[in-house]
């Protein structure tokens, strides 16, 4: 997989008190791009954000 960040959005998440909520937030705001790279990475990233559009709409996180 390939993913581009700045440095402050990378800083931000490392020092946030919730880095899985800041990355996704990040991801969702374009500060994060998430390539996946081959097949398997394709249906892993697919996967996983299902997983996690399904979990933010039951607000688990």
């Amino acid at each position: 997989m390939i993913v581009v960040a700045s440095e402050d959005t990378v800083r931000t998440i490392i020092d946030s008190d919730h880095p899985l909520k800041a990355s996704i937030d990040a991801r969702d705001n374009g500060e994060i791009v998430i390539e996946p790279v081959g097949i398997v990475n394709s249906v892993t990233y697919t996967v996983v954000n299902g997983v996690i559009k399904a979990s933010q709409l039951l607000e688990l996180f």
